[in-house]
């Protein structure tokens, strides 16, 4: 596994797309691949109703749901509660610095 200790790592708009062991790999290789006291910038959109009003019992999967658009499938995760997602970070060993969620978006400032 490399290691590249940067500084700073930007995650942006991509965990409401990705399923949970991507994420959480995401969250992994950030970890690795930051120096000590590096980084880690996580914004994450949310409680978007044009996406929430299309998420229904039937298009349930895994944490979150698919949809179909043009034929290609794409996954929604609405983070609607971000405790889950703090737990796995401090998991893996990010301490929070900052957390400016507000109700659109999650934001949290992580360091190594």
């Amino acid at each position: 596994m490399t290691k590249l200790n940067l500084d700073l790592i930007f995650n942006i708009c991509v965990f409401d797309v990705e399923i949970p062991e991507v994420r959480k790999s995401m969250m992994e290789s950030s970890f690795n691949n930051l120096r000590n006291k590096g980084l880690f910038i996580l914004i994450i959109p949310r409680n978007i109703s044009s996406i929430l009003k299309r998420c229904t019992s039937k298009n349930k999967y895994l944490d979150g749901y698919y949809f179909k658009h043009h034929g290609i499938m794409t996954f929604y995760k609405n983070f609607d509660d971000v405790e889950p997602l703090i737990k796995i970070l401090k998991e893996i060993g990010f301490i929070i610095s900052a957390d400016l969620t507000e109700r659109q978006y999650i934001c949290l400032i992580l360091k190594k």
